[in-house]
């Protein structure tokens, strides 16, 4: 009780420290006067509450003192009440005996008919049957009740489950008092093992002291050994006690066949128990007997002939028998005599072994079939924890140096590999030796040579290091550094099913950790990317100010220009993905961004085309893209929306809350504003479900009109069954904001803003009361104009000004009586009707300006993005775990563009619209199952800014001299002379390019050498661009064909509106052109000169520099 009332206070606190918090945030508090401000209220809250508890504590002390002192003279009344009556009925008992003489008749017929005895009758809900028998013994002893009538009237007493174990009783022990009571006792589980757990788990009571805790254990322990039957000696009781630390040892099974046995002596205990399991060994015995020996020949199989014997390998492989617990019975095949787990050997016994207890636990070696000639070596140290392996060695055929040998891929062997010494020539000796240390731990290591050996196998093909011994025990054998990721022989035993998965997981490019040097140096020579860095490594000419190429250990290697460049691997095609997956997505590369990923790898290796190739695999990184910032990617430009000018036609509706639940029990408020005169409408709610929600909103309805078309975001309450049904009830057509866009409903969101702000400041320290407030807010924003606007939503729908409390005081300092002027009702509705034109005239072009002002301003940092069907795209939501975070999920496929920035996306299996902003391309890289092909570039300037107000020309004349606007001020002989002229001077007033004779090109190289620069390989969807480009260049003879010997490259630049624009790449040719130093004109001079001038003429030259010819001794064709 008292944790629960602990708990229950802790509760109330976080209650109202809650409530506090909540408090404070709606007065605005912040800081160190928050906190002050709810510590305070909560000191004054813990206060009260402490008054409270004491207060209630002295109430029902005073209750308790009042109810035991009434108890008490009850209990005193009640006693004196049957003193009386006993004495009384003693007195006539007496008097009985002293009127007639004795007899042994007379006094055996006076005890038979004892007088009234006040037995209660026994009630199993108010007290225990052991405290009634206690009781109803004491009685019987005090009025002196012979013994063999104790069954009779304790029977009569006996009520429900008591009087079922009288009456099972036979009838011969109806009359013993011990059987009843040992009978009730059972039938109520107060056993000798009851009274056992109870004296074992007795504690301390709440108002108990540790007297009655100790006479309440000593009652337990006296029933405990009464109920036992042991007898109470000291030799009895160190029976009982080894009794029970026997049983506690007993397995389930075997406890309860012995308690069924019924002995309660330590050695009879013991013999059940064997007996027990003797019986279930017999039974297993015959089962393993009675088994077919195919089997037990089968799991000899699977042991070698020079493995050690292993006695479990000896057993049948078959089902156990259907035993309570088999783990706690043995093989009925012993193990030998003398047997070491730790070396798994039959010379010494585990106990006399010299490597017993030491860190390294089992030793596996490499053995000789002949132990004269055997030369075992420790190879591996594996732990003894893992057993015996259940496969065979993993032994196949191989080649040494050209000749067929038998080879034994051991991925416990930490050498590199083991060869006979008969299989090694002289030559293949190297000058390195290797120690390796016997199984014998007392010998010194053995100083073993190493040789280079041409190996075939599973697993190796090439040319290896092997230490060579004179007899091993297979030909060759390989260790974890050549087999540690291969698959064994042996069959596997899982299901011979393949999901998806494990076939992508098969088909893709594992890590090779255990590549060698010469599939490196064969991959280098094979790859058609590396053949101009070896020709350049052959010739070994050292370059100035270029990197150099060399060979180091038959190796291609790169050395940078940079004084304190590193040696670069160059690394073949096929181990390129392998280096970037370690240098960006291991978990010591941590998936840093592309620039840190290009410094890692560069700093080790080096390949052709190696920094595109980083920055597309970190670029296409798939947790780099799900985890990237949010804001990176730019929002579209803002879209445009419909300018609402009737009031009321179109209303967007949206919740706010949840709130502090009020006295109203209103927790909601449920906001209609206008887009038309941002007259806003709000409702407290209960609850908001579609039922609250359609009733407040044909509250609102019946005072503003019902609307045309109503913008709700996507909640159920807006979407439901019942909602549908009062749309078409108000013949309104809803429109939706796509899901997790609210600024699609901006003008209700800004609105709960404001309307939660100055509610805030109206309710102060009374947060439960907002919705009283809620009208005043209503009126305060209705009164003030709106920024957009100009005017206020009053004015804009009843053309005036609403009295509100500062007109209210202004008339009471001034005395300003109202106008007395009285005008028709014609009249008055002819001038409200044109007031409210006028008004809402230049509240539409006020909009207008606003909302040019405010795209203007978003629009500064947008950018357009467009998606295709079929496009990968990831998708900004809320985590299934916290709502409050947000990150990229995906990818998902694009189904449908309902709009140009909402698109239709396929979540799992439903498809819901998305704005774009939500949406960011997702970068997929080619199926690691899919064979490896080649892929084409272009150099497209992706991120080149241009102004948006760069006319573009086409090479055909589409604009002549009749498309001159002539002012309309001139007259009609004006008109006429201008349009003469322009006629006279139309080769000039055309947006096609022309060609000037004036000024030409020419250019001077420092170099005679032909400038050749390779060509950018173009995609199909960019070529066609450029083909077109150059039959319109050919067309309009400002290009020619060409066999010079000097070359550029296309690059493609993309255009504002989508586009792109063909430029050519002359940076090479630049670098050896002679520089010509022409100063640029000086401004103020221009201006001086200008100064005296009436008339400025602006002249847009169509493609300028399609116009200046080049000298034809620069055209080398």
């Amino acid at each position: 009780m008292a944790s629960n009332t602990r708990s229950k206070t802790d509760s109330d606190r976080k209650l109202r420290i809650q409530e506090l918090t909540e408090t404070a945030a709606l007065l605005e508090l912040e800081g160190p006067s928050r906190s002050d401000y709810i510590r305070q209220k909560l000191d004054e809250w813990e206060k009260r509450e402490f008054e409270l508890a004491l207060e209630k504590e002295k109430l029902q002390l005073e209750h308790e003192r009042l109810k035991n002192e009434h108890e008490l003279a009850m209990e005193r009344e009640r006693q004196a009440t049957e003193r009386a009556k006993i004495a009384q009925e003693n007195q006539t008992a007496r008097t009985v005996a002293d009127s007639q003489p004795a007899s042994p008749a007379s006094s055996q017929g006076s005890s038979n008919s004892s007088p009234s005895i006040p037995f209660e009758p026994f009630d199993e809900k108010s007290e225990s049957v052991e405290v009634y028998l206690t009781r109803f013994e004491e009685v019987a002893r005090y009025y002196s009740l012979p013994k063999d009538r104790w069954c009779f009237r304790l029977a009569q007493c006996l009520r429900g489950k008591a009087y079922e174990a009288y009456t099972k009783l036979p009838s011969y022990q109806r009359e013993d008092f011990e059987a009843l009571k040992e009978a009730l006792l059972v039938q109520f589980e107060l056993t000798s093992d009851s009274y056992h757990k109870k004296f074992r788990g007795s504690r301390l009571e709440r108002k108990e002291t540790y007297v009655n805790l100790c006479d309440r254990l000593d009652k337990y322990l006296g029933k405990w050994l009464a109920l036992s039957k042991m007898p109470e000696t000291f030799e009895g009781l160190r029976n009982l006690i080894l009794a029970e630390q026997l049983r506690d040892c007993l397995t389930q099974e075997t406890r309860i066949y012995v308690n069924e046995q019924q002995v309660i002596d330590p050695s009879d205990i013991a013999i059940a128990a064997d007996r027990y399991l003797a019986a279930r060994r017999d039974t297993k015995t015959k089962t393993e007997d009675s088994k077919p020996q195919a089997s037990t020949n089968r799991a000899n199989s699977h042991q070698g002939k020079n493995n050690p014997p292993n006695h479990k390998n000896n057993q049948a492989v078959h089902p156990r028998p259907n035993t309570p617990n088999p783990a706690n019975y043995r093989s009925s095949h012993p193990p030998p005599k003398q047997w070491c787990n730790f070396h798994k050997i039959n010379s010494h016994d585990t106990k006399d072994c010299r490597s017993r207890g030491k860190p390294t636990h089992t030793l596996n070696s490499i053995r000789n079939p002949a132990p004269s000639d055997a030369e075992a070596l420790v190879l591996a140290a594996v732990s003894a924890q893992s057993g015996e392996s259940p496969h065979p060695p993993s032994v196949e055929k191989a080649l040494v140096n050209g000749r067929a040998v038998t080879c034994l891929n051991d991925t416990g062997c930490l050498v590199e590999a083991v060869v006979r010494e008969s299989l090694v020539s002289p030559s293949d000796y190297i000058e390195e030796t290797t120690q390796i240390q016997t199984v014998d731990l007392e010998s010194p290591p053995k100083t073993l040579p190493m040789a280079l050996i041409n190996v075939e196998s599973k697993y190796v093909r090439g040319r290896i290091k092997a230490i060579v011994m004179k007899s091993p025990a297979y030909d060759l054998i390989l260790g974890c550094r050549y087999v540690f990721l291969g698959t064994p022989p042996y069959p596997s035993v899982s299901a011979p099913v393949l999901t998806r998965s494990q076939v992508q997981v098969e088909g893709s490019d594992s890590l090779k950790v255990n590549t060698i040097p010469t599939e490196i140096r064969e991959a280098q020579k094979q790859d058609p990317s590396l053949q101009k860095y070896l020709r350049l490594a052959q010739e070994g000419e050292p370059t100035l100010g270029k990197a150099q190429f060399f060979f180091k250990t038959g190796l291609l290697y790169r050395r940078g220009k940079e004084p304190d460049a590193c040696n670069q691997l160059v690394v073949p095609k096929p181990y390129r993905e392998q280096v970037m997956q370690t240098g960006h997505a291991s978990s010591l590369s941590a998936h840093q961004g592309q620039n840190s990923t290009l410094n890692r790898i560069r700093f080790h290796y080096f390949w052709p085309g190696m920094t595109e190739n980083i920055k597309r695999y970190v670029a296409s990184c798939p947790q780099c893209q799900k985890l990237s910032p949010k804001n990176r990617i730019p929002p579209v430009p803002m879209g445009k929306t419909p300018l609402i000018e009737t009031p009321f036609k179109r209303v967007s509706v949206d919740i706010l809350g949840p709130l502090p639940r009020t006295k109203k029990r209103n927790a909601y408020i449920l906001c209609v504003i206008c887009q038309a005169s941002r007259w806003p409408e709000a409702a407290p709610l209960s609850s908001i479900d579609s039922k609250h929600v359609a009733e407040a909103l044909f509250n609102m309805f019946s005072r503003i009109g019902f609307p045309e078309e109503i913008l709700t975001d996507n909640g159920s309450q807006f979407t439901g069954k019942l909602m549908k049904e009062v749309y078409a009830l108000f013949n309104a057509k809803h429109l939706r904001s796509s899901v997790y866009h609210p600024q699609a409903n901006g003008l209700v969101e800004r609105f709960n803003h404001t309307l939660v702000t100055m509610l805030k400041r109206l309710i102060d320290d009374k947060p439960k009361e907002w919705d009283t407030y809620l009208p005043a807010a209503l009126f305060a924003y209705r009164e003030v104009p709106h920024a957009s606007l100009g005017y206020s939503p009053y004015q804009i729908i009843f053309g005036s000004h609403p009295r509100g409390p500062l007109e209210i005081l202004k008339q009471t300092w001034t005395k300003d009586q109202l106008n007395d002027e009285v005008k028709t009702v014609s009249k008055y509705v002819k001038d409200l009707q044109e007031r409210l034109q006028d008004i809402r005239s230049l509240a539409r072009s006020n909009l207008i300006k606003a909302r040019k002002r405010q795209e203007k301003y978003y629009n500064r940092r947008a950018k357009e993005r467009s998606l295709n069907v079929g496009d990968k795209v990831l998708l900004l939501l809320p985590k299934n775990t916290n709502k409050l975070q947000i990150c990229w999920q995906g990818p998902f496929e694009v189904l449908k563009k309902v709009s140009p920035t909402n698109y239709v996306i396929k979540v799992g299996r439903k498809e819901k619209s998305y704005h774009v902003n939500l949406l960011k391309h997702y970068l997929e890289r080619p199926s690691q199952t899919d064979p490896p092909r080649d892929l084409m570039a272009i150099a497209v300037a992706e991120d080149v800014k241009e102004p948006k107000d760069l006319v573009e020309y086409p090479l055909h004349a589409v604009e002549t001299h009749e498309n001159v606007t002539i002012s309309p001020q001139l007259d009609a002989e004006q008109t006429a002379e201008v349009k003469s002229m322009l006629g006279e001077f139309h080769d000039v007033l055309s947006d096609k390019p022309g060609r000037t004779s004036l000024e030409r090109f020419s250019m001077k190289l420092l170099s005679a050498e032909p400038i050749k620069v390779k060509a950018y390989p173009l995609p199909h969807a960019k070529a066609e661009v450029i083909k077109q480009e150059v039959e319109e260049l050919l067309k309009a003879g400002i290009i020619a064909p060409s066999v010079s010997p000097y070359n550029a490259p296309v690059v493609l630049v993309r255009k504002p509106d989508g586009g792109h624009r063909m430029c050519i790449d002359f940076r090479r040719l630049n670098a050896v052109a002679e520089f010509q130093a022409e100063p640029l004109p000086d401004p103020a001079t221009i201006f001086a000169n200008l100064s005296h001038a009436r008339y400025f003429s602006k002249f847009d030259l169509s493609r300028g520099y399609y116009q200046i010819e080049v000298e034809p001794e620069c055209r080398p064709c």
